[in-house]
């Protein structure tokens, strides 16, 4: 039996076709593992005598179980020993093919685009790892070896060419053409991994420049791979005196045999030459006329490659994410551990050299840190969701939020990669509450099935989302931070509830220069709406309360007439619609929704005086619900007059300030039966700031709706707003 024990499902079936359909179709053959779980429960019949194990080197890193990582290490060696059994180790950041024996190494898209020809041998009875390694036409590798030392044996009575210290020659192994040039340069290459080739560009072309450097086209254990392209690639990708020198591969075989590798397009950019194998094509190279190469020349030079997102990536999602952390981090100048290990992947890895040359990071604008401050009245909880903050992130986002603008702001740091969808969940909407969150800032995708998801409803930021807003606080702002660009993703979490949305940089937006400064100037908006935004909580909170002690409360109510019943059903439905209307007006962007939302206020105060206090007909007295008559009280600076006070009141004859009896229009007014419900309903020990808050509630409705050139009011905030709504339950509550 096969067994291929690799972790990443979701690249599988994206990037390599192999589905659960697919297995399904091999399923006597090629069974997957996709667990440690899976592996530890199969452990005996995985390492029986015979098998073949397909496996990913770094499987066993994704877990903490260090023991048993220990283990099954041990378990592998033992099982390699046995001449019967077949070990096949596989890996995305290698580019070696190696056969020794019973044991083979191959990079992890070579495995999965020769595996359906290995697995339909295999079922023949044929055990053939060649065939794995190099697909259909493994004599290939056995001809170019051959083809090499032919032309080995003719070069070997070659002459030397001339002396030039401007050269640097490399060649793979002692076997090799011999360097024709006397005094020059020479380096000899053995590992041809893309790290190897990093740490020799940077240590053999950063301190002496060359005016040609000529690379073997067939170097490291695989002839076919032809490496020396992807070397050539790497040199006019990796920021030295000699990016634009000029690079002459030499190689037995033709530009017909090279058309379709990822690399051949570094054939067609300029002063990248392939000449043939020998001493004689090499020394005529450097008489070659040079053209010249500017520097400013690359971008446009390099984007002729057109390179695909590489393999040992999950998908474009993790591009983006760790591209656009880098570009962040360069605009905010925020450097320190964690964007450490992206600024070593991005300098190492072949495709973000290839992004950094074509877009490079020089041209991005520097902001400041003014640009980042938001100048907040409040300062709201920040809180974090995303499976890829470790990779730096938190520390870009720590800078801006944390760092400058000193708002409290926390990360939800656990084991995405291994808890399962509701796990993951569980703990979201858990940190939310715990920390009291009032802004969320929310990664689309957290869970590695939501890459293969066709429903929008069950990808996990979006059940995190639809939980926040339906069982914790409605008003909580959630901002959705994500790498998906879907047209449609966005349009569904608008309907789902989402307050802002903002996009990842990915490669492609970078085509424009201000892309990343523009981005952050958008996540700075969307945070600074959102923070000022925070005080939806509160309405929320407020709101869910009112309608929940109108639905408990009670009326008795002892009058024959059932007009009156009929009258507090009615009241009691507005006062929820009134209560509901306030949220929905407060949670737009219209400008004038403090004085909606005030008007509304003021309207719930005369439904309750409408459900508490009725006036009989003929009858000039109040009376409340149950008969009992109203009192008259009027709060008046700071004081409470009842029916035959005098306060200072304004004659408009005499155009002064005078004591007068309070009228008997006061008696009737909003305010003062909400007055009356409070004085004579109530058992609270300090009604006063109750009184006043009503006092200013209805004297700047009042002033709004009566408006006077000559008295200006002053403009509403959130935060009055919020007070008045505590008003309002506040009165509820008591009575």
């Amino acid at each position: 039996m096969i067994y291929l024990i690799d972790d990443k499902k979701i690249r599988q079936e994206k990037d390599y076709n192999w589905t659960n359909d697919r297995f399904e179709k091999y399923r006597e053959y090629l069974q997957p593992i996709h667990t440690l779980e899976d592996l530890q429960s199969r452990s005996d019949q995985v390492f029986q005598e015979g098998n073949i194990l397909l496996y990913h080197e770094s499987f066993i890193d994704k877990t903490d179980i260090r023991n048993e990582a220990l283990y099954r290490r041990k378990r592998l060696g033992e099982f390699s020993q046995n001449k019967n059994s077949y070990l096949v180790l596989f890996t995305g950041s290698g580019n070696i093919r190696r056969l020794n024996e019973n044991i083979a190494n191959v990079p992890v898209s070579v495995l999965y685009r020769n595996l359906e020809l290995f697995v339909k041998k295999y079922s023949d009875g044929e055990v053939d790892l060649k065939c794995l390694l190099f697909g259909s036409n493994p004599e290939v590798e056995e001809k170019l070896s051959i083809k090499i030392n032919s032309e080995l044996i003719e070069i070997d009575n070659t002459t030397f060419g001339k002396k030039g210290s401007n050269n640097l020659y490399i060649r793979t192994d002692e076997k090799y053409i011999h360097n024709p040039f006397e005094g020059s340069e020479q380096e000899i290459i053995f590992d041809v991994t893309d790290l190897e080739f990093t740490k020799i560009i940077n240590s053999k072309l950063n301190n002496v420049h060359y005016d040609n450097i000529f690379i073997p086209l067939c170097c490291g254990p695989t002839l076919s791979d032809y490496n020396g392209l992807r070397l050539a690639t790497h040199i006019r990708c990796t920021k030295t005196i000699n990016q634009t020198s000029r690079i002459f591969i030499y190689g037995v075989v033709g530009l017909e045999s090279l058309l379709e590798h990822e690399y051949f397009n570094i054939l067609r950019t300029k002063n990248v030459f392939l000449i043939p194998f020998s001493k004689r094509a090499i020394v005529d190279a450097i008489s070659k006329e040079n053209s010249g190469y500017a520097e400013e020349e690359l971008p446009v030079e390099m984007s002729k490659l057109n390179l695909l997102v590489p393999s040992n990536y999950e998908d474009n999602h993790s591009i983006a994410n760790e591209w656009s952390i880098y570009r962040w981090a360069y605009a905010i100048n925020a450097y320190d551990e964690g964007i450490g290990r992206i600024n070593t992947s991005v300098n190492n890895n072949l495709y973000f050299k290839y992004l950094q040359t074509v877009y490079p990071v020089s041209k991005i604008n520097r902001i400041n840190e003014e640009k980042l401050r938001l100048q907040l009245v409040q300062k709201p909880k920040v809180l974090y969701i995303d499976d890829e903050a470790g990779k730096g992130w938190y520390e870009v986002l720590c800078k801006i939020i944390f760092d400058i603008n000193k708002l409290d702001f926390s990360c939800l740091d656990i084991d995405f990669k291994n808890m399962a969808q509701d796990e993951i969940i569980a703990h979201a909407l858990e940190r939310v509450k715990s920390f009291d969150a009032d802004v969320v800032i929310l990664d689309f995708r957290l869970h590695n099935s939501d890459f293969t998801k066709n429903v929008f409803d069950e990808i996990t930021g979006v059940r995190i989302l639809k939980e926040i807003k339906r069982s914790i606080n409605r008003g909580i702002q959630v901002i959705l931070f994500s790498a998906t660009s879907k047209l449609w993703n966005l349009q569904q979490l608008q309907h789902a509830g989402i307050d802002e949305f903002i996009l990842k940089e990915s490669p492609n937006d970078s085509k424009d220069p201000q892309c990343t400064e523009e981005a952050i100037d958008r996540f700075m908006k969307a945070i600074r709406r959102s923070c000022d935004r925070m005080y939806l909580k509160a309405i929320y909170t407020s709101n869910k309360n009112i309608k929940e002690k109108i639905s408990k409360k009670q009326i008795d109510i002892d009058i024959d007439n059932t007009k009156y019943s009929d009258l507090q059903v009615e009241n009691h439905a507005l006062l929820v619609a009134e209560i509901d209307s306030i949220y929905e007006i407060l949670n737009t962007y219209n400008l004038n929704k403090f004085n909606h939302a005030m008007i509304m206020q003021f309207k719930i105060m005369e439904i309750l005086n409408n459900i508490y206090i009725v006036k009989k007909e003929g009858d000039e007295k109040m009376y409340f619900y149950d008969n009992e008559i109203v009192k008259y009280y009027n709060y008046e600076d700071n004081k409470l007059y009842e029916w035959n006070d005098q306060i200072l009141s304004w004659d408009n004859k005499l155009k002064k300030m005078v004591k007068k009896k309070i009228s008997s229009e006061s008696y009737n007014s909003t305010r003062n039966k909400i007055d009356c419900l409070i004085e004579q309903r109530t058992n609270i020990e300090s009604k006063k700031a109750i009184h006043l808050e009503v006092k200013k509630l209805t004297e700047y409705r009042n002033r709004y709706i009566h408006a006077n050139k000559n008295r200006k009011l002053e403009p509403l905030n959130s935060s009055i707003i919020v007070n008045w709504m505590s008003l309002v339950e506040n009165v509820i509550n008591v009575l």
